[in-house]
């Protein structure tokens, strides 16, 4: 995730480890990297809690961005 100011300026990054408990989550690490370092961490992926549950969430992803852009397409031709 991004840190960044007020001016909409990156500040730089930062990357968490977190771990299930019983009924929630946990913070276990998190990695802190300035804008101006040259070696910056890869971009994040969801959390998977379970094998296959992040292409399900993917998948779901992609049905409601498809569902959005075939609204707007669809008050566009009408406005046109």
């Amino acid at each position: 995730m991004e840190s960044r100011g007020a001016d909409g300026k990156v500040l730089g990054t930062y990357d968490g480890f977190m771990f299930a408990k019983a009924r929630s989550f946990a913070l276990r690490e998190l990695h802190l990297t300035s804008a101006s370092n040259p070696i910056q961490p890869e971009p994040l992926k969801p959390y998977c809690q379970v094998p296959g549950d992040v292409a399900k969430w993917q998948e779901a992803k992609a049905k409601r961005e498809a569902e959005k852009a075939a609204k707007r397409a669809a008050q566009y031709s009408k406005a046109n």
